[in-house]
């Protein structure tokens, strides 16, 4: 890629003046990362010759493709079925329907069974194994079912039942917790597009629908790439690959914090690409990659559903038999669609929902609404050709030609100039060690300030991969090794602090940890920590006044009411002065501090920052990011 095959940072500029934002150049990078309308992503040339050597064996093995059209539904055997309230994250609702795939899976083998011709046959794979494919909640307290079911003697009501994910819905989260994660530096950046509105902030940092923020995330990339380019040219390099430029933001990291930000933001956005393109290719070597990456984004923010989905998964990829895994990759991970490409089972599902939503007028429950949706459902079902044709017809009409790549839009130029002007103007990954917050030129590479207003984040956000992977190792131990039928939920159970990423996190978190050193109130001490945090702070408080002052049949796992209680009896003893030298010393911040030290450390002792060496040296290496 050249800096010059994108539109110069002065050609963005009048862009913005003028509000007249060109489509510019035909540049593949800018397929690359638009994303996808209904039908998918851009394909580089290798992964082109991938699908469509898979679509002319799976075309080879169902010759009906080339009679009559086929639905998305009636295309993957899917037979639609009306749409039922529940409450997924229940274990009533679970059972329930553990207990239907058990039946219809029983009555298909007595059906089999009864049929003469069959035997002497192998007997169906429904025997051995039955597939049910989630997201989030009914995944996890499914996972503590069937813990709970093979801890019991005699157990194994449900061993045939297979859970599998969901992989839309997991990639949104990859995407939602990243922004979390990173939020300062996602924030700074989306708001040159979206304004400092918080509801249009939230939308983009934590969305219902994924398909703008998708594109407006792969604009981001592009500037921030292109931005790099252009650092690297001021800075004398001459030749600029994939490599170089990974390479440069990464020198870059290690002299300024705000630049280890972005470079992380950068690595959590790119995992969200692997997601993507591994439910387009239909690759579970590829999404095992992108669950290993994420176990870190979802252990860092508490997203606990999705970390013991990561820790089951992980284990499942280890193992799981090989029919298993050919049913995972065949059935239970992607679908075919209309138009050729491929889509997870679980945004089948949204489909068939806004469907179901259009056809019968929306959410409302209205008197007659269960016939309606028994219709909707069979109209799902059996779609008629004429409309495969409208669809295909609205497709065509939208811009978009099958086997062909679109240009970035209008909207997308818009983002790209916006976030490119904003990166100049903040010198993130300009040599040295300096940035720009507002215009105001700041010199600390020991901390990492926000680039939004300059104020001091914690330094362990520096330390994302190396504390992250301790905290992942936390969660599988809580639920593989310590409790495997529980499903942890909340802080206080796990007993695992979450990460604080923000500089009004860090605020809040003083205002709790003044209250934890000095309150003799019940609710409010109570509500200022989890439980391992007031056992140390008791623990503290007993050492300030006396080692024989702290209670040894008082432990983390002691219920939280006693040791407040513990707490305040404690601190009743103190006098107004040792009161106040404890309160300034819970405002003190000592994690403010990021070393060139320990982020050298942190980027070149992690493969997650880089590429081994024994990588670098294959030939498919050399030959694919060799300049």
């Amino acid at each position: 890629m050249q800096a010059g095959d994108l539109p110069a940072i002065d050609t963005c500029l009048e862009m913005d003046r003028t509000g007249q934002y060109d489509r510019g150049t035909r540049h593949p990078y800018l397929y690359r990362y638009s994303n996808e309308t209904d039908i998918g992503v851009y394909l580089d040339r290798r992964e082109r010759e991938v699908l469509t050597q898979a679509t002319l064996i799976e075309q080879a093995d169902d010759t009906t493709l080339t009679e009559e059209r086929k639905t998305l539904f009636s295309l993957n055997n899917i037979v639609a079925s009306p749409i039922g309230h529940m409450s997924f994250g229940k274990k009533d609702t679970i059972f329930a329907i553990f207990d239907y795939v058990q039946r219809v899976g029983n009555a298909q083998m007595e059906e089999w069974r009864a049929d003469e011709d069959n035997q002497g046959l192998n007997e169906p794979v429904s025997k051995f194994l039955r597939v049910i494919v989630g997201d989030g909640a009914p995944m996890v307290t499914g996972g503590s079912i069937l813990d709970g079911e093979a801890a019991v003697e005699g157990g194994g009501r449900y061993s045939e039942i297979c859970l599998l994910l969901g992989a839309f819905h997991f990639y949104m989260e990859v995407f939602k917790k990243a922004n979390q994660y990173n939020e300062e530096m996602a924030t700074f950046l989306a708001s040159t597009f979206k304004g400092t509105n918080d509801t249009s902030l939230k939308y983009y940092l934590n969305f219902s629908d994924p398909t703008n923020p998708e594109k407006e995330m792969s604009s981001i990339l592009l500037a921030i790439y292109s931005y790099a380019v252009r650092c690297m040219a001021r800075d004398g390099h001459t030749d600029v690959s994939p490599v170089s430029i990974h390479q440069y933001m990464i020198d870059r990291a290690i002299e300024c914090p705000a630049a280890m930000a972005l470079l992380n933001l950068v690595l959590h956005y790119e995992t969200t690409i692997m997601a993507r393109r591994a439910m387009r290719l239909n690759d579970l070597d590829l999404l095992n990659s992108v669950i290993k990456l994420s176990s870190a984004i979802f252990s860092a923010v508490h997203a606990v559903n999705y970390q013991r989905i990561d820790c089951d998964l992980l284990q499942k990829f280890v193992t799981m038999s090989k029919l298993q895994r050919k049913i995972m990759e065949h059935k239970g991970f992607t679908a075919k669609t209309e138009h050729g490409s491929r889509i997870s089972l679980d945004q089948v599902h949204e489909k068939y929902v806004k469907q179901i939503r259009r056809l019968c007028g929306g959410k409302v429950w209205k008197v007659g609404m269960e016939s309606r949706l028994e219709y909707a459902a069979l109209h799902a079902t059996k779609q008629s050709r004429a409309k495969d044709e409208r669809s295909l017809e609205a497709v065509s009409k939208g811009g978009y030609e099958v086997g062909r790549n679109t240009p970035i839009g209008d909207h997308d130029y818009h983002v790209y100039v916006k976030v490119s002007i904003a990166l100049e103007k903040s010198d993130i990954l300009a040599p040295g060690s300096t940035i720009k917050v507002k215009g105001r030129v700041i010199d600390d590479p020991d901390r990492y300030l926000s680039p939004i207003d300059g104020k001091p984040l914690l330094g362990a956000l520096m330390r994302y991969r190396s504390t992250n992977q301790r905290r992942s190792d936390q969660y599988f131990t809580k639920f593989h090794m310590r409790t495997q039928n529980a499903v942890y939920r909340s802080e206080e159970e796990m007993g695992i602090p979450m990460t604080i990423c923000t500089a009004v996190g860090i605020e809040e978190a003083v205002k709790k940890r003044i209250i934890r050193a000095t309150s003799i109130l019940k609710v409010p001490l109570k509500e200022s920590g989890t439980r391992v945090e007031l056992h140390a702070e008791m623990v503290k408080l007993g050492r300030f006044l006396g080692e024989d002052q702290i209670p040894t049949n008082v432990s983390p796992e002691t219920n939280k009411e006693i040791i407040v209680e513990t707490l305040i009896r404690l601190r009743k003893r103190l006098q107004q002065d040792e009161i106040d030298q404890l309160k300034e010393e819970a405002k003190r911040n000592e994690d403010l501090i990021t070393t060139q030290e320990q982020r050298s450390e942190e980027v070149t002792e992690s493969q997650y920052y880089v590429f081994p060496n024994d990588v670098k040296q294959t030939p498919e290496f050399i030959k694919e990011y060799s300049v």
